[in-house]
Formats: structure tokens, sequence, C-alpha cells
């Protein structure tokens, strides 16, 4: 398996690069549904702003088209055609960014397994300004990036960080003082699709956590050289304020 940090070099640069199928992930389908479900106990999952009616049918449909073509052993009829229950059976959160005119904001979100930030924070937002609390994150061309998702692609980039839990659902919060053990990998993979004639684009983001024991040694040094990379902002956003020292040192030792 390869890993965005084994450049040894920490980016937030958007990084995108064409989709490579299959989007859909079926491997441990059955803890990403059981997390969702917990999560959806605990908080609002599924929250919506200003949704046009025909972005909805688009995005279903492109979940539905998805979810049968590359899985049709796990995902058959009946299926659910709603856009707050069909997330549920997926591995992936969702997401849509609408624009209309000079305006784009995240009309729709089904988030269940978010990596430290919280989807009534985020709902109705623009895009950029949803993003820009990751420090580092270049503004400059982003807003033509952004706009340009609704008629280009499919894309997918990965972003990654380093927590001391191993749960999916790691909602804001939990990154706080990043020990250096247990210490995992967490990575998304970030899909972004166009949704022809609406103006928007489907988001799909798929996390998964790999404890560092199953790196490889070249892999565990790559991982510390990242670390390192980050500005002292980067790495307090990533819960390593106090703590990245110590969490290099346990990798190269």
């Amino acid at each position: 398996m390869s890993f965005p940090f084994e450049s040894g070099v920490y980016s937030v640069a958007p990084g995108l690069r064409r989709l490579e199928p299959p989007v859909i992930s079926v491997r441990d389908l059955s803890r990403y549904r059981r997390e969702k479900l917990a999560a959806a106990t605990k908080r609002s999952v599924c929250l919506e702003h200003e949704l046009p009616e025909d972005t909805r049918a688009a995005a279903l449909k492109r979940l539905l088209d998805l979810l049968t073509s590359e899985h049709p052993e796990t995902f058959h009829e009946p299926l659910p055609r709603s856009l707050e229950q069909l997330p549920f059976l997926m591995a992936e959160d969702v997401a849509i960014v609408q624009l209309d005119g000079e305006r784009e904001w995240l009309a729709f979100g089904h988030v269940c397994l978010p990596s430290s930030w919280r989807l009534e924070d985020k709902i109705g937002r623009p895009f950029l300004e949803v993003h820009r609390p990751v420090p580092g994150f270049p503004q400059q061309g982003a807003a033509a990036m952004v706009r340009s998702l609704a008629s280009k692609g499919p894309y997918e980039r990965f972003a990654w960080g380093v927590t001391n839990l191993d749960v999916l659902d790691q909602e804001a919060g939990v990154h706080a003082g990043v020990e250096p053990e247990p210490l995992y990998v967490r990575v998304e993979r970030q899909s972004m699709h166009p949704l022809p004639g609406c103006d928007a684009w489907l988001f799909l983001i798929h996390p998964a956590n790999t404890p560092v024991w199953q790196l490889t040694a070249a892999q565990r040094q790559a991982l510390a050289a990242a670390l390192e990379s980050m500005t002292a902002e980067q790495a307090a956003y990533k819960g390593l304020a106090t703590t990245r020292a110590a969490v290099i040192g346990k990798l190269r030792s």
C-alpha cells in the first residue's frame, strides 16, 4: 500500500489527480456501517442548506450507479432512494458543493466519520471558508479550482494525519495532544465527481486508520520526515503542538 506521506514532506496543496477506480470501498464495510449508525445516535450527521432538487436527484443517481456498477454483489436492489439513508450503507461520507453565479457553498453533508471537524460548523458555508482553518491551505487560484470541479473530473486526492484512536468517527477534539503511542496514520481518500447540468459536484470521503507497526521501516522514516517538515501551525492543527518531537523520536527508534 502507498501512503501520501511517503514523499517525506507534509503538504496541504490540493494535489488533484485523475480518479482511479474503484471509487467505492467495501473493505471492512460492516465496521463502517456500524460506526456510522453509532455516530447518528450521538449527533446530527445529515444536514442540508439550499440544496436544489435537481442536484439532489443527480447526486443520488451518481451514487446508485457507482454502488451497483462497482460492487453488484454487495449493493443490489432494493436500495434506499434517499440521500439521507443510502450513505449509511457505504464506507464513504457524502457531501455536495453547489454553485450559483459567483456563489458556492456546502449544500449537503452526510458525515458520520469526520477527521476533527463538525458538520454543523460547515454546512451552508463557502467551500474555501470551510478549509480556511487549515494552516497553509493555498488560497490563490482555489476559487477557480472549486468552480471547475462542477464540470471537470472526476478527481481524487489524499489527506492524512496521526491519531491515538483506532476509531473511524473522529469528531472535532480527538486530535488534541497526539501521544507517541498507540499511534495510527489516518488517511482520507477524497473523490470529486461533477454533476452535469447542476452546477454542483459530489464529494466522497473515505477514512482509514493504519497502525504504525504495520508500516515498513522506510515508511516509518518517511512519516517521521513528513511530520518534521510541518510548520509549527500545521503541527498544532494536527494535535502535535507539544508532542511532535516525541512522536518523531518513537518513529525513528
